[in-house]
């Protein structure tokens, strides 16, 4: 018979009953034979406790990932130490950096790789980079302390001043050896205009 024709007496019950099948929490298990004939259906439940659930979950195994996003205009990863308490792994406004546990920034970096502390403020403040002044020293105390703007020359001796033409003052000197500082001192003669290491 052509299976576009129904007998008269119409399909024959499968002894399936009529309903749906599955839902949210459960798959629907149908049993099919060689004719196509569906003999029986029924669901089975999912096994929801190794999935995760997108609104919140938690883990205890290791989640490896190739690369992790977290977005929103303000992110946060938090870190319990459950002993202790709660800091934070922060990014906004180009800032990255920890939080303290009382929500405070503890220290960050802008995008321009300067970093910031709650102890210390911006480390670059506190780096050595030149001398301001260098002592000249002698007799006479009103010849301390020299101001030069103009005073460019080598070997670290910033700000000398141009030195009356007097024997043997000591220009001591300030160095900058890269995090650490060094006292120099240098005699002279004459006026060297600068130039510590004249003679």
């Amino acid at each position: 018979m052509p299976i576009t024709q129904i007998p008269p007496e119409g399909l024959k019950d499968s002894g399936v009953s009529a309903g749906t099948y599955g839902s949210a929490s459960q798959i629907p298990v149908v049993t099919v034979n060689s004719k196509g004939q569906v003999t029986s259906a029924g669901t089975a439940a999912l096994d929801l406790s190794t999935k995760i659930n997108k609104a919140g979950d938690t883990m205890t195994g290791t989640l490896s990932v190739p690369r992790l996003q977290v977005a929103s205009t303000a992110n946060y990863i938090d870190m319990v130490d459950t002993d202790w308490g709660t800091r934070s792994f922060h990014h906004n406004q180009g800032l990255m950096g920890f939080l303290k546990s009382d929500g405070n920034w503890d220290m960050y970096m802008n995008n321009g790789g300067q970093m910031w502390t709650a102890n210390y403020g911006w480390l670059h403040d506190c780096f050595f980079s030149n001398v301001s002044n260098c002592v000249r020293v002698n007799n006479n105390p009103s010849s301390g302390w020299q101001g030069a703007p103009n005073c460019q020359i080598t070997d670290n001796c910033y700000n000398c001043g141009d030195q009356a033409p007097y024997n043997y003052y000591n220009l001591i000197t300030l160095f900058d050896n890269g995090g650490n500082l060094r006292l120099g001192a240098y005699g002279t003669r004459y006026n060297c205009n600068c130039d510590c290491n004249c003679c």
